[in-house]
């Protein structure tokens, strides 16, 4: 059985290797973009997303270290139950704006697939029911990080907790199957 520090550990050394596979991809994505200016217009909303989700991406990184510093260094051995309780903290502040740093991060990226679907009909009627989604979604997004904040013990097996999660995922999905079978 996997413990949640075990998790813990083994889920920020993956997360380390596919940032930097994402610092690549960033690079890479950026060049091709602002590459041959003279001949087309660069498309500044792609390249502020692109840099916006990269920020994103090196904060939850640097939170997730972070965390695992403090949950086997400096907080996590001095508090009751030791490492394993401290990750089981959702309330914890690096848990709370770990959570805001992802569901911004899925916020833009389902704003990017609505916008495909825009670029590719040219009809903003084709994308109502997606930003309607995606309104549900930020919404979505509010409540679960409010719940997290205020959550008192159970984890993301709480009710309060695991309803606004179940509903985030339902939403994210919704978004991008609607504007992607568009």
């Amino acid at each position: 059985m996997l413990t949640l520090q075990a998790a813990s550990i083994f889920s920020t050394t993956v997360e380390a290797i596919l940032y930097g596979y994402s610092v690549f991809m960033f690079m890479l994505a950026t060049w091709i973009m602002l590459r041959g200016r003279t001949r087309r217009r660069v498309n500044h909303c792609m390249v502020a997303a692109g840099c916006g989700l990269i920020l994103l991406a090196t904060a939850e990184m640097a939170v997730n270290i972070a965390r695992v510093y403090q949950g086997f260094i400096s907080n996590g051995p001095f508090i009751d139950g030791g490492p394993e309780a401290y990750f089981t903290q959702v309330s914890e502040p690096t848990f709370v704006v770990k959570s805001c740093l992802y569901n911004a991060q899925t916020l833009i990226l389902d704003a990017v697939v609505i916008y495909r679907t825009y670029v590719v009909w040219q009809n903003i009627l084709i994308c109502v029911v997606p930003m309607i989604a995606w309104c549900g979604l930020l919404a979505g997004a509010i409540g679960l990080n409010i719940a997290l904040a205020t959550a008192h013990k159970g984890g993301v097996f709480a009710v309060q907790t695991s309803e606004w999660i179940m509903s985030f995922y339902a939403l994210t999905l919704a978004t991008n199957l609607s504007a992607t079978s568009a």
